[in-house]
């Protein structure tokens, strides 16, 4: 047997068995130098065939190549499991990382990679370092075993979008999300200075969640890096997503616009189930590519919509200068379409194709210019011109019939409350008629117009509500009035025919229900709940007892239908009035709307409702976020989520959210005045004076008035400005209604500095206003003010009321509250002369309260009961417990300790009362009675 035979029967052996060339010559050694060089050689061959047209691991049953070594590595930490692919750049494994007990997909070159080969994995292990992006394949760890280059990467376990794809369409607005986030994670790289070239949906993986991740960067081409590794003259790339420009192995003409391309035949996929060009062979896939424009998507799928089509296309074009300039041009675009608004792309005109198939094939189309000239020198002028007017004709009633399908989307979408796209809808068919059309099409423009800014002024009122309800229904009643609908008291047929008649009848409804939930008065709630079950009827069902009167005076019935009702298919919109009329009723509505909230995650009004009632300041901040997340230029939101910061103490995060909510809304003072808290927190007082008195200076409503009052008396107060302070809150209660916000802390300040007759009326002013609330906060603090003297007949009644509505409520609800309300339960019952009873309540939860208060009411309460040696251990406590220093003194809580440690020593070590000064400090007899 020949030398030759015998080197063909070892490379044979060799192909078709995991063995090395080092294994097949174990018996004819002489042949293995041989052996080696074409094994490598054969192997250079493959590789360059798999740059061209790559394997695709899943379109293929079996992904596996019996000429590629398939035996599992040992690599120092790591523990190979299976293989989970391999090609020409080498194999990718699944491997379990021992140092930090998670999985990884660890790559490794090719046993008998050359140099061009080694090269090229590393460059793809450096791309892939390089970039750091949520929706690109993170690498862990570099390394070489045995001579080979290895690297690890995150294991995304979900599979590719192709075998999920797998000639199956995508709904439109999943296809255009996906391709968006592929987009924005793309600039990044070419921002880097890499082009993937090699972008098609089995490069790209999916988490078990469904987010895309980009990977396979082995035929990345680095903008500012040497040429390549690409011979001059050679495309590299898969046929059904290369650029023509690749196609053409024009190697210095690929750049981002060849992955823009890609993503664009990737789009196309997901809205057809089959890419933009696939013929039988590889050889006549490149040729479609070159020289065939592809098929309109919606002629595949008459479902896609012609924004999306026309994103598409533009992608897909020839030329690169008429693609998107950008990545990041495309995500904004994608992301216009998918908020309804209007897209920057256009489709291609008649001329411009016109012009690209002449480029292509000029011979031909010169020779039928030529007789479409000689045939046109025949028709005469008048032809001409009926032509043209035949013409203008025509494009006219298509523009018309586009208005018409325009405009029957957007009374759809109104219907739907989808107010974005619905707005699309309403410029493009008012960009398709312009000045012409017929009456009636203009008369629906106009409509859909006016229904557009009625939804508009229905979704700021309620918005403006998480601020301040003060206007709020007179706003409503005069939406209503000019909305041609009525006033509260008219005919309840003919107000609720009008409602039926409008396109934004749901929106209406839900104003109705938000309207009866907050007002006050009863005649017009009542009316309120009888247009709305007129309009919405529902016997016997859930929306009428929700909307009857009786049921709404009763937080059990009312917690009751909250607890029963099938929160899945029900309409969001009244699953949050529900919860809001909850809340108005002193019941918790927090957990059933986080019931709501899981179902309906990106719906604005749970977490505004969520972000702006809950008594958790890390759970507002995280539904303040989901909504500005949901309407990131809205004024209101950023200063609810502003608003949050300072609740949770984060004042530098604040303030990044007022200057926004400000600067949208430059004449808000209820901004200004938010942003001045901001800088005050921030123990910036200059810069909130400034702010406090610039609102003071322009034109302001009462309450934007009482908001910037309340933070100029606690700047003053910090300031430790006392007199200041009572004049400009004084100022400010002799202007405004009576909330309980322009109240709290007044009395205490009054009291402090020794004006017992100004509290006394003050104590007096607050239990006239708020002797009846419900909401436990309210109750807690009017009844905790009024309890700082003694009190007696009709006055201490309605203080013990007050504690024990505050107190009553569940601890689970209030947690962080519930102490509190304990104490002022205790003040109350030591206030009565229930000491026994007090005592009780102060060694219980009331002692989880920070602070001295407790103690201090505690030791007066073993006083009276003749403990007097416990008393004073128990002040003695208290005092040692706290910093006295007057210059402590910045709020109402410093306050409320001064004066009790006052009242408390000289009940227990019968010390003179001092008549407190705003710089004296209390008397420290304590230590001499000790």
């Amino acid at each position: 047997m020949s030398d030759d035979t015998r080197m063909q029967q070892l490379l044979d052996q060799l192909y078709d068995s995991n063995l090395t060339p080092e294994e097949v010559c174990k018996t004819c050694p002489e042949l293995l130098p041989e052996v080696r060089k074409r094994w490598l050689q054969f192997c250079s061959v493959q590789a360059e065939l798999d740059e061209w047209f790559p394997l695709s691991d899943d379109k293929s049953g079996d992904s596996s190549s019996s000429h590629i070594d398939t035996t599992l590595p040992q690599v120092p930490d790591y523990e190979i499991e299976s293989i989970l692919g391999q090609g020409g750049m080498g194999i990718v494994f699944l491997a379990r990382d021992l140092r930090l007990k998670r999985r990884v997909a660890l790559k490794m070159a090719g046993r008998f990679a050359g140099p061009r080969e080694r090269e090229r994995f590393q460059r793809e292990a450096e791309a892939i370092a390089s970039l750091v992006h949520s929706n690109i394949v993170q690498i862990y760890d570099v390394g070489v075993i045995d001579g080979r280059l290895y690297f690890t990467m995150e294991h995304v376990e979900g599979g590719s979008l192709c075998r999920k794809l797998a000639g199956t369409p995508l709904p439109a607005r999943e296809a255009a999300e996906l391709i968006s986030t592929l987009a924005d994670a793309m600039q990044l790289a070419h921002q880097s200075g890499i082009v993937h070239r090699d972008l098609k949906p089995s490069n790209i993986l999916l988490t078990a969640e469904g987010t895309p991740k980009i990977s396979d960067f082995g035929l990345v081409l680095r903008l500012d890096g040497p040429a390549g590794l690409t011979r001059t003259g050679t495309a590299v790339g898969t046929p059904s997503y290369m650029a023509p420009e690749q196609a053409s192995s024009q190697a210095l003409a690929v750049g981002p616009a060849a992955d823009i391309y890609a993503l664009g035949a990737i789009l196309y996929e997901m809205l057809t189930g089959r890419p933009p060009f696939l013929a039988e062979t590889a050889a006549e896939t490149v040729l479609q590519v070159l020289m065939q424009e592809p098929v309109p998507p919606s002629r595949l799928n008459a479902t896609v919509p012609r924004d999306l089509e026309t994103i598409c296309l533009k992608c897909l074009n020839k030329e690169t200068r008429f693609r998107y300039s950008s990545a990041a041009e495309l995500a904004k675009d994608l992301r216009r379409y998918l908020n309804g608004q209007s897209i920057l792309a256009r489709p291609e005109s008649w001329l411009m194709k016109c012009v690209r198939r002449i480029r292509r094939r000029p011979g031909f189309y010169a020779l039928i210019a030529l007789i479409l000239f000689l045939s046109l020198a025949l028709l005469s002028g008048g032809v001409l011109r009926l032509s043209e007017r035949a013409a203008i004709a025509r494009g006219v009633a298509a523009r018309e019939r586009a208005a018409d399908e325009d405009l029957s989307e957007m009374e759809n979408l109104l219907r739907k409350s989808s107010w974005i796209p619905a707005t699309a809808a309403w410029e493009r068919a008012r960009g398709r008629l312009g000045e012409r059309g017929s009456e009636q099409l203009h008369l629906r423009l106009d409509q859909g117009k006016r229904d557009l800014h009625l939804a508009e002024e229905l979704i700021q009122i309620r918005l403006k509500s998480t601020i301040t309800f003060e206007g709020i229904f007179q706003e409503l009643e005069t939406v209503f009035v000019e909305a041609g609908i009525g006033r509260v008291g008219d005919d309840l047929e003919i107000c609720a025919e009008r409602i039926e008649k409008s396109h934004i009848r749901q929106a209406l409804i839900n104003a109705l229900d938000f309207w009866a939930c907050y007002s006050k008065n009863a005649s017009e709630r009542d009316w309120l709940l009888s247009l709305t079950r007129k309009v919405d009827p529902d016997p016997n069902g859930w929306r009428d007892r929700f909307r009857d009167p009786a049921l709404r005076r009763s937080k059990e019935a009312l917690t009751a239908l909250a607890d029963s009702i099938d929160v899945e298919n029900t309409p969001v919109e009244f699953l949050v009035s529900l919860g809001e009329l909850l809340r108005r009723l002193g019941g918790n509505a927090i957990p059933f709307l986080k019931k709501v909230q899981c179902n309906y995650p990106q719906d604005l009004w749970v977490n505004l409702f969520l972000g702006a009632k809950n008594d958790h300041p890390e759970e507002s901040i995280r539904f303040n976020q989901v909504a500005v997340a949901i309407a990131p230029e809205n004024p209101i939101l950023n200063y609810n989520l502003g608003y949050s910061f300072i609740w949770a103490q984060n004042p530098k995060e604040a303030l990044f959210y007022f200057t926004k909510a400000l600067r949208l809304e430059p004449n808000n003072n209820v901004y200004r005045a938010g942003l001045a808290e901001c800088f005050f927190s921030l123990n910036q007082n200059h810069e909130a004076l400034e702010l406090i008195q610039e609102g003071l200076s322009k034109r302001h409503s009462r309450f934007e008035f009482g908001v910037l009052q309340n933070v100029l008396r606690c700047i003053l107060c910090r300031q430790q400005r006392w007199d200041e302070a009572r004049i400009a809150w004084e100022k400010a209660l002799d202007n405004l209604q009576p909330e309980h916000l322009y109240w709290y802390g007044y009395a205490e300040l009054c009291l402090y500095l020794g004006l017992e007759d100004k509290y006394l009326r003050a104590r007096q002013d607050l239990l006239e206003k708020f002797s009846t609330s419900e909401d436990p906060y309210i109750a807690e603090r009017v009844s905790r003010a009024c309890l700082l003297l003694p009190l007696t007949g009709e006055e201490l009644q309605k203080s013990l009321d007050l504690a024990r509505r505050a107190a009553g409520v569940y601890k689970k609800d209030h947690l962080g509250a519930y102490p509190y309300f304990q104490f002022v339960l205790g003040l109350a019952e030591f206030r009565q002369g229930n000491f026994e009873q007090a005592i009780s309540i102060l060694r219980g939860e009331a002692s989880k309260m920070t602070g001295p208060a407790p103690r201090l009411v505690l030791a007066m309460a073993l006083k009276k009961t003749g403990q007097e040696a416990e008393a004073k251990k128990i002040l003695k406590m208290a005092v040692e417990s706290y910093d006295w220093n007057p210059v402590k003194v910045t709020d109402q809580d410093g306050m409320i300790r001064q004066i009790l440690r006052r009242e408390a020593e000289s009940l227990i070590l019968q010390a003179l009362p001092e008549k407190h000064k705003a710089n004296g400090s209390p008397s420290n007899s304590i230590e001499k009675n000790d």
